[in-house]
């Protein structure tokens, strides 16, 4: 999941930011740009962990339903 660049940026770059995994307290997110690697707090994009956080475990719940 890919976050927008108002939302929150790569701290070694400012490059985008693509979520690739969540566990109950954290994500993982990759930059784009640089390759930088990291993990942030669920609300660390200032949307009280309710888009990219919870959206993130939707999607992947939906793709683990999926046929």
């Amino acid at each position: 999941m890919r976050v927008n660049k108002e939302d929150g940026c790569c701290r070694e770059c400012g490059g985008e930011l693509l979520i690739v995994d969540a566990d109950d307290c954290s994500m993982q997110v990759i930059c784009l740009d640089c390759g930088a690697d990291f993990r942030v707090e669920p609300d660390a994009f200032a949307d009280g962990a309710m888009h990219y956080f919870v959206g993130f475990h939707v999607k992947r719940w939906r793709q683990q339903d999926a046929p």
